[in-house]
């Protein structure tokens, strides 16, 4: 039976109390949710329809799930699914004046859930089902306020000639810069300002940790991660925030990041995925000058081995292509969602320009043909100079597959490998909370491992 107008005046009063989405138990499966989200029209403008947006539960191939219902003689839409209780996923409406409103391929004509009171993200609202990993460092109850992030770390913007690989001008760059003396005994016992470790000399049976002083008075070399699609994680999701909470936390070490961004929109496509000439000019010139600049800053530069990269979508592929066109540059790589689809042009004699479409290909993926072609290219292989970390949504559909191809390709060569899923989409939803657990276990790992 369809909600009366009673009925919605009763979720709209629970809603107030409780936010929204409304979650309540599912009747015959414990490891689902019932799952109602509401959209109020303004009075002002009615609409003809609208649709729900959630990140691979209610686009692409599944879109039709996603449009909701009014409640009859109210402005009150609604929508309930049966949602994994390990979720997380970005989600929006899109109101139309017509009964069937254009399909949206991005996120631009999404709104947020105005009683969701979860932080953000993209602009858009996030779903987090009670099962879904802790996010504890993003959320406003565990993330560090301005002012201590302010005090523990300082974030330098520039744009790198460096990276100017066709002729289009420079491409805007993010260094975060940890403080080593502020901030740094957080959770230890030691004052404001003062060095964790300091009068506990590093012996033997006391390895030293990464921006702590040891017996010699010297800070040890601070590890680097190179990051994709700096924009994102410095202007709109927060990392600075998210890494200061961890760090004060005690699950990660200080912790320098270089965020590569992308100067235009289209750029994003044509230089991440496999470019050679751009992740050449990472590992030889973006990086030397993010070392030079923590060296100005007082912060001792890694090695080789305290040198991660990571990347989200064509950022993850990225990341992983960097593995075998600059081997040796990077200790690890975190890929996340990598899109697996990608090929150069021309690849295989394959015409047209890539899509996701072509992962019902029964080609197998360019990436992982590369690693192959990279070991034998190299004689006695690269296997092994750089730990890989996989992350993949539980909902990317053939991704998955194509990924767990990759993986045992890796492992069969000799690679230190590891892949994790989540609940969830192509997403930064959970990728956010699972870029922490991938540098938390890889800063984590013995020290001889990243000297």
């Amino acid at each position: 039976m369809m909600a009366q107008p009673a009925e919605a005046a009763a979720l709209v009063e629970r809603a107030q109390r409780e936010g929204t989405p409304l979650v309540d138990a599912h009747p015959r499966d414990p490891a689902l949710r019932r799952v109602t989200f509401l959209w109020e029209e303004d009075s002002g403008s009615p609409v003809e329809a609208v649709h729900l947006w959630v990140n691979r539960v209610t686009d692409k191939d599944s879109h039709e799930r996603g449009w909701m219902r009014r409640i009859p003689n109210t402005s009150l839409w609604m929508l309930t699914l049966d949602l994994p209780a390990g979720l997380r996923a970005s989600y929006g409406f899109s109101p139309g004046r017509t009964s069937t409103p254009e399909r949206s391929p991005g996120t631009l004509a999404h709104r947020a859930d105005p009683l969701n009171p979860a932080p953000r993200l993209r602009g858009l609202s996030v779903f987090s089902g009670d099962q879904a990993p802790s996010q504890r460092e993003w959320e406003p109850r565990g993330a560090t306020d301005p002012a201590e992030t302010l005090r523990a770390c300082r974030t330098v913007t520039t744009s790198l000639d460096a990276l100017d690989v066709d002729g289009r001008g420079p491409r805007p760059c993010w260094l975060h810069v940890p403080l080593l003396d502020a901030a740094a005994g957080a959770g230890t016992g030691s004052g404001a300002g003062t060095p964790a470790g300091a009068g506990t000399p590093a012996t033997p049976e006391t390895p030293e940790k990464p921006g702590v002083p040891a017996a010699s008075g010297k800070i040890a070399p601070v590890p680097l991660l190179v990051v994709f699609d700096g924009e994102v994680w410095f202007e709109e999701a927060g990392l600075p925030a998210a890494l200061a909470a961890a760090r004060r936390a005690g699950r990660l070490p200080p912790l320098a990041v270089l965020g590569i961004g992308n100067g235009r929109r289209e750029d994003r496509r044509r230089f991440l995925g496999g470019h050679p000439a751009m992740l050449r000019a990472v590992a030889h010139r973006a990086v030397p000058w993010a070392l030079k600049a923590l060296a100005e800053h007082g912060v001792p530069a890694p090695g080789t081995g305290g040198r991660i990269i990571a990347g989200q979508s064509l950022g993850g592929l990225a990341a992983l292509a960097a593995a075998t066109e600059t081997p040796g540059t990077f200790d690890a790589v975190i890929a996340q969602s990598p899109s697996m689809w990608w090929r150069p042009e021309g690849w295989r004699g394959i015409a047209g320009t890539p899509t996701p479409r072509d992962l019902h290909s029964a080609v197998p993926a360019w990436i992982t043909e590369r690693f192959t072609t990279a070991g034998t290219a190299a004689g006695s292989g690269i296997a092994g100079q750089a730990r890989i970390r996989l992350q993949v949504g539980t909902l990317e559909g053939l991704t998955i597959g194509r990924m767990e191809m990759l993986r045992h390709r890796l492992a069969g060569d000799g690679w230190d490998v590891r892949m994790r899923g989540y609940e969830g989409g192509h997403d930064y939803a959970w990728w956010r909370g699972a870029l922490l657990d991938a540098l938390e276990e890889l800063t984590a790992e013995p020290e001889d491992r990243r000297s």
